[in-house]
């Protein structure tokens, strides 16, 4: 629908085993894409999303948390919750100050 919105995401494909954990995602019309930069090319959509590391703490022991200097710090959308820097953070989990 027109009012889809997807945009300030850290995309990290490769890092997973998931199926299609290798790919960025699978367009309609297109095919899977390994690349935010081809996503981004045929949809128009994450215009502020990096395809980057996220830097978590330590995945393995399913610790979320950001580390300092992730991609993810101040790229997330406002969505009225209190955050720390200039914009939230990417995720679940602010970096703690």
């Amino acid at each position: 629908p027109a009012s889809l919105v997807i945009d300030h995401d850290v995309v990290n494909p490769g890092n997973t085993s998931a199926t299609y954990g290798t790919r960025v995602a699978y367009v309609e019309g297109h095919g899977n894409t390994d690349t935010l930069a081809e996503f981004r090319a045929w949809t128009g959509y994450e215009a502020h999303g990096v395809q980057a590391d996220p830097a978590f703490v330590d995945t393995a022991a399913g610790d979320y948390r950001l580390r300092a200097g992730s991609p993810a710090v101040d790229r997330g959308q406002d969505l009225g919750e209190a955050f720390t820097g200039r914009a939230p953070d990417a995720g679940r989990y602010e970096l703690a100050p």
